[in-house]
């Protein structure tokens, strides 16, 4: 005979379902204020969800329950009052099976809410808990100490089950819609994983199972079939190579290098020297940097002094060098970067170099993502604010530079998504790069998942607040051809799911387009785009197209699109690098 708690809304003394000879004690805990809570005797559903999974785990049941209510007109868990119920259990009450048909999606106290389920565990008190109904991930289903139960039409009666190897959902029950007792009414149709997680309680009820290893054992001989998935993979293993680096050099000084160059100090290491090849134009040029405090001079790249005590080359993009100059500049300098002892952090993909990666320490910002949670996705409760724009080269990653800058230099304690090779050397979490040669291909939902796990990842740190930058433009401007869509950019959006945006836009940009991106911004990822950043430069020629010189507009230009923009839109506008300061005061007054 085994001893049950079910944590609910208590039960209906009077329905002609629930056996009252069978419960044991029935407590009800209510929380009054900030860590005041009190347990009195009762438990008088007056809701009805209790009484159904009491209904549900009596049939045919002989066991011995304990009911707890924590909730009282709805069902709506709070975390602080379900971690003083556990403890209370832990303390005072002896059980062989807690049954939670409830979870919390958004957890700030995760931690001690694990801790106190492992503690019940090693008492060797089985918990099964529901997985949400909305398909996010919720809690304490996903901890590891819990059998995670969730609902799969594929389970078509009471007594079937699918196990699940290597995944936060343990087992997948019977959840279909069904007829339960109920309050008022007295009967109603349900489906959910509350009630799947009541039908593997039942069952865990009828065995000789002492612990959760045991209770799996079981499971897994008694489901219809097993799953087994891959073991969840999400690598960002350069954090490491990075941290290590403590001098470098740069080459070629092409378009992704600039930021880095001019945002020197923000960098994890000391910027030694900058080289190019002679073919590029750019040798001898002066490189000057955001800061004012520094100036590199573009230096021949056969200069490069291969004794001196720089122990990392960052590589940028090669494709279009190798094409123009008919070198292979890749190989060129990974074999004198084998043959003087140094690292290379590489922009492009290096994953086909396979005989030289043995021989040489090198690394680059690729992405490989395995999900085995079934698409469920985390909440995200520290703020997020993306960066999005309506093309490209428009300044976006120099402001996510910005704010970094200043965010960092007021003490906040920021998490941070790039949008290019770059980021991790400033010191970012992460990197999304699917703009030019990006490193990964991941389809439309892992890559959604991807960013939310990384989101999740960086949550976990205790950050205040997390950054992202997108890549390119964010709506298309039309659809004459299928290059122009912007699919990657709507799955980084409905990934990153920001709660406000700042947009950045070009001075040629028409009205009419901007207030489009801003519409569709808002409407999908149901955010406020707070600002906008106008990128000051603008075509020599009358067209706007690809591959025209480009020149600083006039500050009467500047000032008149900015004006026009502001009453268009009826957002705040800044131009690029100008009040910045007034930009992060806008951004901060929106969040607190």
């Amino acid at each position: 005979m085994k001893k049950i708690c079910v944590i609910d809304s208590g039960y209906h003394s009077e329905n002609e379902y629930i056996k009252k000879e069978l419960i044991e004690r029935a407590i009800t805990v209510r929380q009054s204020g900030d860590n005041i809570f009190s347990v009195t005797e009762g438990a008088e559903d007056n809701i009805g969800h209790g009484t159904a999974i009491l209904s549900i785990l009596q049939n045919d049941s002989e066991n011995r329950f304990i009911i707890v209510k924590i909730f009282d007109q709805k069902l709506e868990c709070d975390e602080q009052l379900l971690l003083y119920t556990l403890r209370y259990i832990y303390h005072f009450i002896e059980c062989d099976i807690i049954n939670l048909s409830l979870g919390i999606t958004s957890c700030a106290i995760k931690l001690k809410l694990y801790d106190i389920c492992k503690k019940l565990k090693e008492r060797n008190t089985i918990i099964t808990a529901a997985f949400d109904n909305s398909g996010m991930v919720s809690y304490p289903a996903a901890f590891s100490c819990v059998i995670g139960v969730d609902n799969d039409p594929i389970c078509r009666n009471r007594n079937e089950m699918v196990c699940i190897e290597n995944s936060m959902v343990n087992v997948f029950a019977f959840g279909r819609t069904q007829r339960i007792p109920w309050l008022a009414p007295k009967y109603i149709f349900m489906s959910g994983s509350s009630l799947s997680c009541a039908y593997v309680t039942r069952y865990l009820a009828s065995l000789s199972v002492d612990t959760m290893e045991e209770a799996m054992l079981q499971i897994h001989r008694k489901a219809n079939y097993i799953e087994k998935k891959d073991n969840c993979i999400y690598e960002n293993t350069q954090a490491d190579f990075i941290g290590s680096i403590q001098k470098a050099i740069i080459f070629p000084y092409n378009k992704e290098m600039h930021s880095v160059a001019k945002f020197y100090f923000l960098l994890q290491f000391e910027l030694c020297n900058v080289y190019d090849v002679v073919k590029s134009g750019n040798v001898g040029r002066k490189v000057k940097t955001f800061d004012g405090v520094k100036e590199y001079i573009v230096q021949d790249w056969s200069k490069i002094d291969w004794e001196g005590d720089f122990d990392t080359i960052i590589l940028g993009h090669l494709e279009e060098y190798n094409m123009v100059t008919n070198e292979n500049w890749t190989k060129i300098m990974l074999s004198l970067g084998q043959k003087y002892n140094k690292r290379i952090y590489c922009f492009d993909d290096a994953s086909d170099l396979t005989e030289i990666r043995d021989t040489i320490q090198i690394c680059w910002p690729y992405k490989s993502f395995l999900s085995n949670k079934f698409g469920k996705i985390y909440e995200i409760a520290c703020p997020v604010l993306g960066i999005f724009g309506t093309g490209s080269k428009q300044g976006k990653y120099t402001l996510q530079l910005l704010l970094r800058k200043m965010f960092l230099e007021r003490g906040y304690k920021i998490g941070q998504i790039g949008s290019e090779p770059s980021a991790l050397l400033f010191g970012m979490d992460d990197v999304f790069h699917f703009g030019y040669n990006k490193h990964f291909n991941l389809d439309g939902k892992i890559f959604i998942e991807a960013i939310n796990d990384s989101l999740h990842q960086i949550q976990e740190k205790g950050v205040d607040i997390i950054l992202a930058g997108c890549q390119s433009g964010t709506i298309p401007y039309d659809l004459t051809n299928i290059q122009y869509a912007t699919c990657r950019q709507i799955d980084f959006l409905t990934g990153l799911n920001p709660d406000k945006v700042i947009l950045c836009v070009n001075i040629f940009d028409e009205l009419e387009y901007i207030s489009r991106t801003i519409c569709a911004i808002e409407a999908l990822a149901s955010c406020d785009v707070v600002a906008i950043v106008l990128y000051p430069m603008t075509f020599a020629g009358e067209y706007a197209m690809s591959g025209t010189p480009s020149r600083k507009a006039e500050d009467n230009e500047i000032a008149l699109k900015l004006n026009d923009i502001m009453c268009h839109c009826r957002k705040p506008c800044f131009e690029l690098g100008v009040n910045m300061d007034e930009l992060f005061e806008v951004v901060v007054d929106h969040f607190t």
